[in-house]
């Protein structure tokens, strides 16, 4: 893009070791078609697996288009996140990780819906949700049906009903975010806190992006089990950022509740009985539980053997699917 024109959007592209996936990213964002200048800044965090060359060839075949930004050292996906949004021109800011698509139309749709309403702090859409290798369908997100507009209470009684990578928020909103590494491992929740205390959340509800969810297999075992841990430590952050932001504290209580209990039973599936353990004890410590999770999550905090008998149906269950998917490839 000439430096003299100014785009209205920045599509914001957080990458590494991404050579499978950049490719088709990339490419679904040169082909959007607009009728405003945009611009893709896309930021490498020293990948190793031929990524940083797929970002050069395109960013030489559309200057026009995509900025890169290589660091010389990996640096971590919350600073790359930082860094990449810094690098931005544009009043509007389009997320996309570096293995996720954008379908037709969602810059053009995503900019005039904010253009339009003017209340709202960013808008979301809803994404088909792929294997990690791309082979299968695996539903749409969300699944549930949504309000074209909803606030930081709908946000945090529901948790995350979006993924980040459907994310259009206004530059102004999104630079209000206190830049604290401690979320450098999973900051998505509490941006969209931060950004939602500063406006409405829109909603389109038709399919524009492809989201990639990775293998379950990768947060289980010792390494995996401690990014999970991270994960889930960062997000509650994001409660306790709410409360700080002067959101109800029920609203806040309750949506902690629920992830809390919904970490458990994830912990749960990979067989993790102490994490089970520490998240369902922190879900039933919580005032104004809602629902199911009233009567369960302290019966099931107060008992091990239930708990390991959970443990075990999750093992189970984990495991039957993996043969079913196995047995539906092979025939």
């Amino acid at each position: 893009m000439n430096e003299s024109v100014v785009p209205r959007v920045s599509v914001c592209v957080s990458t590494f070791n991404h050579a499978r996936y950049i490719r088709a990213c990339l490419q679904s964002i040169v082909e959007q078609e607009t009728n405003f200048p945009f611009e893709a800044v896309v930021g490498d965090d020293f990948s190793t697996d031929g990524t940083r060359e797929i970002v050069m060839e395109f960013a030489s075949k559309y200057p026009q288009i995509i900025r890169p930004l290589l660091h010389p050292n990996h640096i971590g996906g919350g600073l790359n996140y930082i860094a990449v949004y810094a690098y931005t021109r544009g009043e509007l800011l389009a997320h996309l990780d570096g293995d996720d698509l954008m379908q037709q139309g969602r810059l053009q749709k995503q900019f005039d819906f904010l253009e339009s309403r003017p209340e709202c702090a960013f808008v979301v859409h809803r994404v088909n949700v792929i294997s990690e290798d791309g082979s299968r369908l695996l539903g749409v997100m969300p699944r549930s049906r949504q309000p074209e507009v909803s606030t930081v209470q709908d946000l945090i009684g529901s948790y995350l009903f979006f993924v980040h990578s459907s994310k259009m928020v206004r530059r102004d909103v999104h630079f209000h975010f206190p830049r604290n590494e401690s979320t450098a491992d999973a900051i998505d929740f509490t941006i969209a806190v931060e950004s939602a205390t500063r406006g409405k959340i829109g909603f389109i509800s038709e399919v524009l992006g492809t989201y990639r969810r990775g293998s379950i297999a990768s947060l289980s075992g010792p390494k995996g089990g401690a990014k999970l841990h991270a994960i889930i430590a960062s997000t509650l952050e994001g409660y306790d950022r709410a409360l700080e932001l002067n959101v109800d504290p029920v609203t806040v209580s309750q949506g902690r509740a629920r992830y809390l209990f919904g970490a458990a039973m994830h912990c749960a599936s990979l067989g993790d009985m102490d994490g089970m353990m520490r998240y369902m004890s922190a879900s039933a410590s919580c005032p104004h539980r809602r629902g199911l999770m009233s009567a369960l999550a302290p019966l099931l905090a107060s008992s091990p053997a239930i708990a390991g008998m959970i443990v075990g149906f999750g093992l189970w269950a984990r495991s039957a699917k993996h043969r079913l998917l196995n047995l539906m490839r092979s025939s």
